[in-house]
C-alpha cells in the first residue's frame, strides 16, 4: 500500500496544479477582455525626421492613436516594451 501512496500523490498533485492554471488563465484572459483599454484620440505625427523649412507633404505625417491624458494609464502593468521619446 505504500508503494501506491507516492505515485497517487504525484498524480493529484498535477491535476490540481493543472486546474489552478488553467483557472488562472481564464480569469487573466477575462481581465484583459473586458479592460477595453485606455480612452485614445487619432493624431497626426510626423513620419521621419524633417530639417527646418521643410514643406509638409503627405509622405512626411503618420497616423496613430494616442491616449488622452495621464489618468487612464496609472496602475496599468504594461505587457510590451516602452521607449521613452
Amino acid at each position: 500500500m505504500a508503494r501506491r501512496t507516492g505515485p497517487v500523490l504525484i498524480l493529484a498533485s498535477l491535476i490540481l496544479a493543472g486546474g489552478a492554471a488553467w483557472l488562472a488563465n481564464r480569469w487573466v484572459n477575462a481581465r484583459s477582455a473586458n479592460s477595453g483599454g485606455p480612452p485614445t484620440t487619432h493624431i497626426l505625427t510626423a513620419a521621419m525626421d524633417l530639417p527646418l523649412g521643410t514643406k509638409i507633404e503627405a509622405r512626411h505625417l503618420a497616423e496613430m492613436d494616442a491616449v488622452t491624458g495621464k489618468e487612464p494609464l496609472v496602475h496599468i502593468v504594461r505587457r510590451t516594451k516602452s521607449l521613452a521619446r
